[in-house]
């Protein structure tokens, strides 16, 4: 497994290529909660080239996404393969992230407006 960080449209993009398993669960789960402990609130997982996602990573990051949520912030995936997708539309409920299919598509995220009277 390889991890890459980018900043685009700002959107903090993970790069993350091969298997994510039970063997490098800890470096992806240490790697985000880092990002939001830090004040990253937009995060998107470009999951191009990853080629197995296992159940434990995929529960961290439905409950990252919800933390996300909370904070205002934002999780998407970018580009799951068929056979990922699968498990990730299996545990989406309620829905927590957006699945987009090229990380040209990030928008510049929008800071929540305050309501002055």
């Amino acid at each position: 497994m390889d991890i890459r960080l980018d900043i685009e449209n700002g959107w903090v993009v993970i790069h993350l290529s091969g298997r994510i398993d039970s063997f490098n669960y800890d470096d992806v789960t240490s790697k985000i909660q880092t990002l939001f402990r830090m004040g990253k609130r937009f995060i998107a997982l470009d999951l191009t080239d990853v080629t197995y996602l296992g159940l434990p990573s995929l529960r961290f990051l439905f409950q990252m996404a919800g933390r996300l949520q909370k904070a205002s912030g934002q999780m998407m995936l970018i580009s799951p393969s068929e056979k990922l997708m699968k498990s990730i539309e299996a545990i989406n409920h309620p829905k927590r992230w957006e699945i987009i299919t090229h990380r040209q598509l990030l928008i510049q995220p929008h800071a929540p407006q305050e309501n002055h009277q």
